[in-house]
């Protein structure tokens, strides 16, 4: 009677990550129950090619399929039919990396395919949603909204189509650009010069929000939209502190940026600018507002701005980029009851206060109707010194009659003269 054939092994299969560290070396693991006197015999799928040589496991993600039988050692006879042996290999998670961004900053990626790594040959990044499923290998475009995104992400063979298991979550967080920078403005109240015109300072905030230092800051202030006809101004001087450089050519006009190069926060910084103004209403009153903006380089997404300031002191506007109010008072012509001429530094000159572009005709008379003083174009230069019998003497301590006509030289009332006449006194 011809021997029996040995009992089919039992295969269990096994499931392991490409070339992860604790992989065994080869398939022996996957068979049992072998009966005794028997080897395992390992074959192709179509139970040729047979070795007792366990296979090395394969490294490739993919799935491999062997027949497998028992092999009596001492008759040489194998168990019938194939028992099949299937080994999945899946490929190995990606490595996310978290990504911050700043809302619309010029060096944003398209999408968040960049925040993958480690993908292995073979294999494409695959982004589900954070419980794993609704997944799709096209990258998801970078959030323009503030907040918090998170995604599932995982590999896929492209030939079997097996997923790294579990998920790694990948987090992209997006910044607004009032949360990464802010600015603010005040300003002086307006201050009358002598010849009419105002002078107001205006202080400006930089400041860094964030713990990655902000290059190439760069804040612009356009007094040009701010005084509009009739309206002129000049730029007094502009200061900034010792993190910032000023820009020397700034006008508020051709040259609207106030810093250069370098000019820089660092993490949770603040600096400042001082812009001091001259203007001259030419005829207007009212309010003006200023509004300035701020703009740099981040680390994070490259250049991001504009930021508009805000004045704390405006309770009229809303949000968080309220413009800075001044208000240019109404000037009228205003003359001096006397003046005090000992050189002091105080009140030594005959100071007549009018709107800018108003030209002054003065004449000072003593009690007897002589001229003590004349300026057809008077820019407030009288000291107590006369003129004419009086040429470089110092009149008299007393009381003097005067006669001021003030000719409008604007557009619109161009001609205009206004006629006043009083007493001064003069006492050193």
């Amino acid at each position: 009677m011809s021997p029996a054939p040995p009992a089919a092994p039992t295969p269990i299969g096994g499931t392991y990550i490409a070339l992860a560290p604790g992989n065994p070396a080869n398939i022996a693991g996957s068979v049992t129950n072998l009966p005794a006197g028997t080897k395992a015999q390992y074959c192709d799928v179509n139970g040729l090619s047979c070795t007792t040589v366990a296979p090395a496991l394969p490294t490739k993600p993919g799935i491999y399929v062997w027949c497998v039988k028992s092999l009596d050692t001492l008759t040489g006879l194998t168990s019938t039919p194939c028992k099949y042996d299937t080994i999945r290999i899946l490929p190995p998670a990606p490595i996310p990396a978290n990504g911050t961004y700043i809302v619309g900053g010029s060096k944003n990626p398209s999408n968040i395919g960049g925040l993958v790594s480690g993908v292995i040959a073979g294999s494409k990044p695959q982004w589900c949603d954070v419980n794993g499923l609704n997944c799709s290998m096209i990258a998801p475009a970078l959030p323009t909204v503030p907040g918090v995104y998170v995604w599932c992400v995982k590999a896929v063979d492209t030939l079997s189509g097996l997923t790294s298991t579990p998920c790694k979550y990948d987090t992209v967080t997006i910044v607004p650009v009032a949360a990464a920078m802010a600015i603010t403005k005040v300003a002086t109240k307006p201050v009358l010069n002598s010849d009419g015109t105002f002078t107001l300072e205006y202080s400006i905030a930089a400041s860094n929000l964030r713990a990655e230092t902000l290059d190439s800051v760069q804040v612009a202030d356009n007094l040009r939209n701010v005084f509009f006809s009739p309206m002129t101004y000049n730029v007094l001087s502009l200061k900034v502190g010792s993190k910032f450089t000023s820009n020397t050519l700034f006008d508020g006009n051709t040259q609207t940026n106030t810093l250069g190069v370098p000019s820089r926060l660092g993490a949770n910084q603040t600096d400042t600018i001082k812009i001091l103004v001259k203007v001259s209403p030419n005829g207007y009153s009212g309010p003006v507002n200023n509004t300035a903006s701020m703009s740099a380089i981040s680390p994070l997404s490259g250049l991001i701005g504009t930021v508009l300031s805000n004045d704390p002191n405006n309770t009229t506007g809303s949000g968080n980029s309220k413009p800075t109010l001044s208000i240019i008072p109404k000037l009228d012509i205003f003359i001096p009851t006397g003046f005090s001429p000992n050189k002091d530094g105080v009140n030594d000159k005959f100071v007549i206060i009018h709107p800018y572009n108003t030209s002054i005709n003065f004449q000072v008379y003593n009690r007897w109707g002589n001229i003590v003083y004349t300026n057809p174009n008077y820019n407030n230069e009288w000291d107590g010194k006369g003129v004419g019998n009086f040429l470089g003497q110092d009149v008299p301590d007393g009381t003097y009659y005067y006669v001021v006509k003030a000719m409008d030289n604007t557009g619109d009332t161009g001609g205009q003269v206004q006629n006043f006449v009083g007493f001064l006194t003069l006492k050193r």
